[in-house]
């Protein structure tokens, strides 16, 4: 069966030309090269990660991890679990996330990126080791967010009581 291999489209026996396109028919589509999946992130290659630098500017991440991928520097993300509803009502950024690189390709990833960013100053300098991070941050937030809405329910509730309370008093007063 013959193929179109621009539009990919199948055609029966005796079409030798494209009617979309015009393109000539082949008897097989050309392979295609494998494309790489676009969340792949190097991850299984960083064996000493350390912090490179966050941001909340999601065009921004995508840029750089573009860049770390064509330079073959081992990268990988980790994306802060903010709720919708948080993010809203606290103000926090739409969606943040930290990028890794593997240690021994810090300085390269760092002057890779600083050449393509028009300020400096949106490099973090890597501070820590992947051995050294810990999840405290993440803690702390999920603790303060755990918080707040213990507050914000027990302010609901505590309102709930209350109206009970007044419409049970009133309805005794009143006979």
């Amino acid at each position: 069966m013959p193929w179109c291999p621009n539009c990919k489209t199948e055609y029966r026996d005796g079409f030798f030309k494209c009617s979309d396109c015009g393109a000539e028919l082949v008897d097989e589509l050309p392979q295609e090269p494998q494309k790489q999946d676009e969340n792949f992130n190097y991850f299984s290659e960083c064996s000493q990660p350390v912090f490179f630098l966050s941001s909340n500017n999601e065009v921004k991440i995508r840029q750089i991890t573009d860049l770390l991928r064509q330079n073959e520097i081992a990268y990988f993300t980790k994306n802060q679990p903010y709720g919708s509803h948080l993010k809203l009502y606290f103000g926090q950024p739409s969606s943040t996330a930290d990028i890794y690189v593997d240690e021994k390709d810090i300085n390269t990833a760092t002057e890779i990126v600083a050449a393509y960013l028009t300020t400096k100053e949106e490099i973090s300098k890597p501070t820590s080791s992947w051995s050294n991070t810990s999840y405290r941050s993440f803690d702390v937030r999920k603790t303060i967010t755990k918080i707040l809405i213990r507050i914000w329910l027990f302010f609901i509730i505590f309102s709930f009581i209350i109206s009970v309370i007044y419409i049970f008093i009133q309805f005794f007063l009143n006979n």
